[in-house]
């Protein structure tokens, strides 16, 4: 076996066992909204400020407009899924994309595990709202305020500056600058303490 599937196998080997890949911890943070509400801009706002700082940033995101992602059509590494491969990945000029499909049992917790088995040092996750690590949540009116019962909330976001929620941090997308150092020293903080908990986050549901 080649040296790259020998360690791609025991790294598996190991998260499928619920194993930890060391005791390197890191924090993870979660921003959540419907449809429209800023979610992706602000996880790329936060990527680029954290990047700026000098973090290693891992990234994921929920699917959650119904069925599968979007594959591209038309290559090679997609026709290797139509063929019937359970993994496919392309590699090219020192960048790597793999698509695994639904016939390996591959989770969120996994792919965090894997995450940082290579190194990264912060992760922001899109989506995935009944999960219990340290949240933006973001309203695009006082209908979404649902929201705010979901769990372990540090900060509330939108397009403007929502409505003061039980004085939780509160900032405006728009004005993203105008609250980055305060908003990103209170996420690390709170994903710091929550870091340690990579395998087995319960669903707050």
């Amino acid at each position: 076996m080649q040296p790259g599937l020998f360690y791609i196998f025991k790294f598996y080997e190991g998260t499928k066992r619920g194993m930890s890949m060391g005791a390197r911890t890191i924090p993870i943070i979660q921003i959540v909204g419907y449809k429209n509400a800023g979610k992706t801009t602000v996880v790329k706002l936060l990527i680029e400020s954290l990047k700026e700082a000098g973090y290693k940033v891992g990234a994921m995101k929920h699917h959650g407009h119904g069925g599968k992602p979007n594959r591209i059509e038309g290559t090679d590494s997609n026709s290797y899924l139509e063929a019937g491969a359970a993994v496919s990945a392309v590699q090219g000029d020192g960048e790597w994309q793999f698509t695994l499909t639904d016939k390996i049992p591959f989770d969120l917790d996994t792919m965090i595990q894997m995450q940082l088995s290579l190194g990264i040092d912060i992760i922001v996750i899109e989506g995935f709202k009944h999960l219990n690590y340290p949240k933006i949540v973001l309203l695009r009116d006082e209908r979404d305020e649902e929201l705010l019962e979901l769990s372990n909330i540090h900060a509330v976001g939108g397009w403007r500056i929502p409505h003061d929620s039980e004085a939780l941090f509160t900032f405006s997308i728009v004005d993203f600058a105008r609250y980055k150092k305060e908003l990103l020293e209170l996420l690390i903080k709170a994903g710091e303490q929550y870091g340690e908990n990579v395998l087995g986050n319960k669903r707050a549901d």
